[in-house]
């Protein structure tokens, strides 16, 4: 069951379109100089970027819920001959994994595209955000380090996305709603958090762009305990959702 969700997520079209239509959200608030992380920096903290993420990350899981409803899911389960654990954490694992590789894709070639267009040689510097803290002065004497530690939470806020649509099908069978309800409650939970004073609940602090680089070890550990929490509850609630758990075939 994981190898086919796998291959029917991470080799799916909708890959593609979520890599390219990301790294051209992140080209439209960009600003060429030839400081990388400058330009990572920039591109994220205009609000284009992650606005779009919810929408770029979510179209592998919906890609797959489409070809699943257009047929007996019940007869695809029995198919695989899988257990209701193994078809749900499947499909979460996918979900999830599919969000991380759209992220880390547009990373990489933002990165590169940057590189070749830079107005002079490419390098790696202090960027445009100041972070007072023990843990980025450190990193900042080494900044291959603090670029591929930007790297990795931007590729880490593929994860809650996919599998907040994941759950949305425990409802609906609409990859319509699935698709939009990710990028509605990005946009109101950063509307709220922010209006509330409860910015650690604001999704856009998951890029390290505001007062989250302030929180111990630079906030890596707040962005890793924020993205398991909302997918482990949406695993648990998604794999409760599945009324009938799977019967091997006769």
């Amino acid at each position: 069951m994981l190898r086919f969700y796998l291959r029917n997520t991470l080799l799916s079209p909708a890959m593609i379109v979520g890599i390219i239509g990301l790294l051209s959200a992140m080209l439209v608030g960009m600003n060429f100089h030839n400081d990388l992380l400058y330009c990572y920096q920039y591109t994220i903290s205009l609000g284009v970027t992650s606005f779009f993420i919810p929408v770029a990350t979510v179209l592998p899981v919906c890609f797959m819920q489409k070809q699943m409803n257009a047929g007996n899911n019940i007869r695809y389960i029995c198919l695989m001959r899988s257990s209701r654990r193994s078809f749900s954490g499947s499909a979460l694992l996918s979900a999830v994994l599919s969000g991380m590789l759209i992220m880390l894709g547009a990373f990489l070639l933002f990165t590169a595209f940057c590189s070749i267009n830079s107005v002079g040689h490419p390098y790696l510097g202090k960027g445009m955000f100041s972070y007072q803290t023990v843990f980025y002065d450190v990193l900042s004497e080494y900044p291959r380090m603090l670029y591929l530690l930007m790297g990795a939470v931007f590729t880490l806020n593929g994860a809650i996305w996919p599998a907040i649509s994941l759950l949305c099908f425990a409802f609906t069978s609409s990859q319509y709603l699935a698709l939009a309800i990710p990028f509605v409650v990005r946009t109101g939970m950063g509307y709220l958090m922010q209006s509330t004073g409860w910015f650690y609940l604001d999704p856009s602090q998951l890029l390290l762009k505001g007062v989250a680089n302030q929180l111990p070890g630079g906030g890596i550990p707040y962005v890793l305990l924020y993205s398991a929490v909302v997918v482990l509850l949406c695993g648990f609630f998604w794999n409760y959702s599945i009324k009938s758990p799977a019967k091997k075939c006769q």
